[in-house]
């Protein structure tokens, strides 16, 4: 049997329904090819794609891939968050420090006169403020400083024993004469000039605030 012709498609009636209308469609528009047998009308159909899926070596390297970028990850997000919370250490130890030295060199100011001094040990000082009240800071536990908190530096005026700040290392003083040469620690009646310095400590980093101070009423 012979394949029909454009011409004799057209005469086919139109016996089939298509669309939810019911609107009436040629059959011939649905015949891809007529032939002999039973198969002769075969209708239009999608045409089927070999698929294909992961290996099992793919998905273990896939694996293998993700936890490499995940360990990585993991290591910058903890030492930003190791950084940043230092940083904020840093700073707050920064700023107790400065405290400190800010009230000590204040008060170092008003010192009456160098014969009111009391220079020893280095770790420490006591002196008469211009009002005759009289002053002494020391780190605490240290040499004859009262017990305290560990790292602690003390200001004690009278029965008042006040912390400053925390995290204090080291504290020293030093001496200079007029000519900027070391005064000798006794007497101190040649001192013009006080250097303090404060180290302040917060786990492995050190840092330390210096200043020198000429009190108001030294000759």
């Amino acid at each position: 049997m012979r394949p029909l012709t454009k011409a004799a498609l057209k005469k086919i009636p139109l016996t089939l329904q298509g669309g939810e209308g019911g609107e009436p469609m040629r059959a011939a528009h649905a015949l891809v090819h007529i032939g002999e047998g039973a198969n002769s009308f075969l209708p239009r159909g999608p045409s089927r794609l070999p698929q294909r899926g992961f290996t099992l070596i793919e998905m273990v390297m896939v694996i293998i891939v993700l936890s490499v970028l995940t360990g990585l990850g993991a290591n910058l997000l903890a030492s930003g968050f190791r950084a940043y919370f230092m940083g904020q250490d840093l700073s707050e130890g920064n700023w107790h420090g400065r405290v400190a030295m800010e009230r000590m060199t204040r008060e170092l100011r008003e010192a009456r006169a160098p014969a009111d001094l009391t220079i020893v040990p280095a770790t420490e000082i006591t002196f008469i403020r211009s009002d005759n009240v009289a002053v002494r800071y020391c780190l605490a536990g240290v040499g004859t400083c009262p017990a305290g908190p560990a790292n602690t530096l003390m200001r004690i005026s009278g029965p008042l024993q006040d912390p400053l700040a925390d995290n204090i290392s080291a504290l020293d003083f030093t001496y200079l004469q007029g000519d900027g040469v070391n005064a000798p620690i006794a007497p101190p009646a040649d001192v013009r000039y006080v250097t303090v310095a404060v180290t302040v400590t917060l786990g492995d980093t050190n840092f330390i605030l210096r200043d020198t101070i000429r009190p108001r009423s030294f000759p």
